[in-house]
């Protein structure tokens, strides 16, 4: 029988598997692809470019809302510079950490819309 934590970790903080050779990718990679202007990205293991699904598109643009949501409160109480700034960005980089989990890749390029 699974723990909570090892059944959190099995739905949740999963890395992508590219739907050609079923290959998981690793952090590094999945993170690089978040960083390209172009939209598809070869698998290393068998050269066959992969792209982000639909719905990992809207996960990714919801979540990476989140630091600037929270630019109004840190207007509102009028902070100093650097606090402000450590407020924005410490979500900014657990959100730019947690991308390669929330990516899921296809074969096939999906319109965003």
């Amino acid at each position: 029988m699974y723990s909570e934590k090892e059944n959190f970790d099995k739905e949740y903080m999963y890395m992508p598997i590219c739907n050609n050779c079923g290959n998981k990718w690793s952090w590094s990679t999945s993170l690089k692809m978040g960083f390209q202007f172009q939209r598809g990205v070869t698998c290393k293991f068998c050269g066959e470019k992969q792209y982000q699904t639909q719905a990992s598109m809207w996960k990714t643009s919801l979540y990476s809302m989140i630091p600037i949501l929270l630019l109004p409160v840190v207007i509102l109480l009028n902070l100093s510079v650097l606090l402000s700034l450590t407020i924005f960005l410490i979500p900014q980089l657990i959100v730019i950490a947690m991308y390669p989990y929330t990516l899921e890749l296809s074969t096939e390029q999906e319109p965003l819309w």
